[in-house]
């Protein structure tokens, strides 16, 4: 049976540990710790160039009434924006008039490879739907050596 304290105690340990985790988050951020997969950017830059590069280029420059993902107009436009929220525009409206049809996994390896084109570090820590990083902490387009995705 939990009493009061005991259920105090675990509502402190359980703060602790999302302070702590949080903590870490941006400590990963701070220091670049945090990397993509190789694996997952180079299925995303495989996805890409399928199914993205044919409106958006080859070197992610934009083309037509394509918006550039990368760049000085794309670190104006998504630096202050979140790694969530590139990958739910991308699944929600990509391809063109035929979002949501691919699977969620191609949708974060193509936000994971842009990401990574832009100067975000590989390494082992995998995106998915949920991170929720700040894109200019993890991405620096003026990094990025044209291309191909930062090493």
């Amino acid at each position: 049976m939990m009493t009061a304290a005991t259920s105090s105690t675990y509502r402190r340990l359980a703060l602790v540990a999302w302070t702590s985790t949080l903590a870490g988050c941006f400590t990963l951020v701070a220091s670049g710790a945090w990397a993509l997969p190789p694996t997952q950017v180079e299925r995303g830059r495989t996805v890409y160039a399928e199914r993205c590069a044919a409106c958006h280029h080859e070197e992610l420059l934009g083309r037509g009434d394509a918006l550039p993902l990368t760049g000085k107009a794309f670190e104006t436009g998504w630096s202050r924006r979140s790694t969530r929220e590139l990958f739910e525009v991308i699944r929600t409206t990509m391809p063109l008039a035929a979002g949501n049809s691919l699977e969620e996994a191609a949708y974060l390896a193509v936000t994971a490879y842009i990401l990574a084109f832009n100067g975000a570090t590989t390494g082992a820590a995998p995106l998915v739907s949920t991170t929720d990083l700040p894109i200019g902490s993890v991405s620096r387009a003026e990094r990025r050596t044209p291309g191909a995705p930062a090493a």
